[in-house]
């Protein structure tokens, strides 16, 4: 991740339990305190990933609304 300074963004997925979860983002970060974190709701299940990703890559990504 450090070698990876083009990394915009995380996004997380729902399927790892909430201590998993908030172990990854507390690593994150720490070593990458500039990447703004996604984490998506259960309540969609799968099939709302893709809709979510898409979401935060055009607005984040494709927009340049990467926040500084």
């Amino acid at each position: 991740m450090d070698t990876e300074p083009r990394i915009c963004c995380v996004i997380m997925g729902a399927s790892m339990d909430d201590d998993t979860r908030g172990d990854l983002i507390g690593l994150i970060a720490t070593r990458r305190p500039d990447l703004s974190i996604h984490l998506k709701d259960r309540a969609s299940g799968p099939d709302g990933m893709v809709g979510f990703v898409e979401q935060i890559v055009e607005n984040l990504v494709l927009r340049g609304k990467v926040p500084a």
